[in-house]
């Protein structure tokens, strides 16, 4: 009986050897850690009437591995103010890039999105859509370690097209009342990869708006405001063709054409003067995104 007994103490023994020495074996589990970034919007984009803050913001989480980039995860959540947290749940150690994009989704099933957020990596603008005011900005972060707060900035150019007062007047002279002005921007970029900052591809984009006639009595160099269009552009500035189309009630009485427009990330390029009578004379400037008070910016 002591023999016996001995001997299942001795494989005991080595069973419980045999275990620790598996469980030392097995893969330690990564350490999470939650982490806190702080990104804003301009503030303008809050109190500006016509440009409100963007209400839905869109994030990708990438891992960053010998300049791979892999997407693990997407989320999308209401914006109610212009600054915000977002938090992270990451792996100690481990590098990421995280992408934020900021939009006006429509507040109806029938409205349509401004932007195809389907891949962030290729983010194309779509017809029809009410507001195309967006914000994107993307940051590199390692797990465990503090971030920098972020601004998140427009990846698009704006375009206005406004003619003065006195045009206006000579266009009624001449048997026709605007009523509605189309811009057509060709040569534009077609996608925009929110991971990278950087565009692509070339396409023709089209926008619509209704003409408010100038009020009695004001100045003739006063601007009247005819259509206001957007596109994908870089952070240096390129140049594309215009083409503007003004309709009365029944047609389209005037067709004008402007090349080598400048455009630029995040700048309001202004297209204006007397664009349908006369001389057929107009400005064009470059608005830039500066706190100088020689430019007013796109805020």
């Amino acid at each position: 009986m002591k023999q016996l007994l001995n001997t299942l103490s001795i494989v005991a023994m080595l069973l419980g050897w045999t275990a620790c020495s598996q469980d030392e074996n097995l893969p330690t589990q990564p350490e999470e850690v939650k982490m806190t970034i702080i990104a804003q919007l301009p503030l303008q984009a809050v109190t500006r009437a016509d440009a409100p803050l963007a209400n839905s913001l869109t994030v990708g989480i990438y891992e960053k591995k010998d300049n791979t980039y892999t997407l693990l995860k997407r989320e999308a959540q209401e914006i109610t103010a212009n600054s915000f947290d977002y938090v992270a749940t990451l792996v100690k150690g481990t590098e990421y890039r995280i992408v934020f994009w900021a939009d006006n989704q429509p507040d109806t099933e029938s409205g349509a999105a401004p932007y195809a957020l389907s891949d962030l990596q290729s983010v194309e603008m779509q017809a029809d859509a009410a507001n195309y005011e967006a914000f994107t900005a993307y940051v590199d972060v390692t797990g465990g370690k503090s971030a920098e707060p972020i601004t998140l900035t427009r990846p698009v150019a704006q375009v206005n097209i406004a003619a003065t007062a006195e045009d206006y007047k000579a266009a009624v002279g001449l048997k026709h009342t605007p009523t509605a002005a189309k811009l057509t921007l060709n040569n534009s970029f077609k996608t925009f990869n929110a991971l990278t900052g950087e565009v692509s591809g070339s396409g023709t984009v089209g926008f619509t708006d209704s003409i408010t006639a100038p009020a009695e009595g004001v100045a003739d160099a006063t601007a009247v405001p005819f259509v206001t269009g957007y596109t994908f552009a870089k952070t240096e500035e390129t140049k594309l063709t215009c083409k503007l189309e003004v309709a009365d009630a029944s047609e389209i009485f005037f067709t004008g054409e402007y090349k080598d427009i400048p455009v630029q990330a995040n700048y309001r390029t202004n297209i204006s003067g007397r664009l349908m009578t006369g001389s057929v004379t107009c400005s064009v400037t470059l608005e830039a995104k500066t706190t100088d008070s020689k430019n007013q910016t796109i805020e």
